[in-house]
């Protein structure tokens, strides 16, 4: 509710969705963000080898204290580097009991990728034609039904 009593718009929801979204994840252009993912896949993959490596060295015989300790050591450092490198695909968001109509989804979807609907961008000739008839005549049937989320 507003200072005045009255409800918080669909348009205000959403502005406040988006405007929390874009403080929390900054916005990567994809060509680069999947740059990043593949350059850290491949960062993992060289991990994940260098990792199986020390431990067939450590399960051969006749490995000396001295070099196991060395090896330990490398594979502890390997593992913590490797837990760092998540990947952004692994973090996300998600929305509980929004949007809670088709109007709010309307808007969210429009705000989010800009998408919309074909019918609300062209009118179609019928309806070009029904406004010149208001304009003559005034209508006195029932308005249509709101859209619902199925």
């Amino acid at each position: 509710m507003l200072l005045e009593g009255q409800e918080i718009s669909d348009k205000l929801y959403v502005k406040m969705f988006i405007a929390k979204l874009r403080m929390t994840y900054e916005y990567k252009d994809p060509a680069v963000k999947a740059k990043e993912m593949k350059a850290a896949a491949n960062t993992k993959m060289k991990i994940g080898l260098r990792l199986a490596e020390i431990e067939k060295e450590l399960l051969e015989e006749g490995i000396k204290s001295k070099q196991t300790k060395n090896l330990n050591s490398e594979k502890s450092t390997l593992e913590v580097e490797k837990d760092s490198l998540q990947n952004d695909a692994d973090k996300g968001w998600v929305l509980l009991d929004f949007p809670s109509s088709y109007a709010q989804a309307k808007l969210l979807e429009e705000a989010l990728t800009g998408y919309k609907p074909q019918q609300e961008l062209d009118s179609i000739q019928r309806d070009i034609e029904m406004e010149d008839a208001f304009l003559l005549v005034q209508p006195n049937a029932k308005e249509a039904p709101p859209k619902c989320m199925i």
